[in-house]
């Protein structure tokens, strides 16, 4: 595969000159500093951070009262997801260990 060179990167836009020299800078909204987030949670307790301001996607829905700066609700989280299992497993795992204690 060829290659093209762009040694005239003066005519470039800014932002191709910086995913050219490899210094392309995230603008994800998950990735700012200054975002406030909420919680969500789906029917698998399951936790994730969102963007106050995005719909919450289809499964989801928002633990009422949590909202703020992306370390406060890391830290929500931290404390409320003990168990990375979803809850179908942790479920049908304690099943099995009820039939294995009959």
């Amino acid at each position: 595969m060829a290659t093209q060179s762009h040694q005239n990167v003066n005519q470039l836009p800014l932002v191709a000159v910086q995913y050219l020299s490899g210094d392309v800078m995230s603008v994800s909204c998950f990735d700012r500093e200054d975002e406030t987030f909420i919680v969500l949670i789906n029917q698998e307790e399951q936790y994730s951070i969102w963007p106050e301001w995005k719909a919450v996607p289809a499964g989801w829905q928002a633990v009422a009262g949590v909202q703020g700066d992306k370390a406060h609700v890391q830290n929500y989280i931290n404390e409320h997801w003990t168990d990375m299992r979803p809850a179908s497993l942790r479920q049908w795992m304690a099943e099995q260990a009820q039939q294995g204690d009959a």
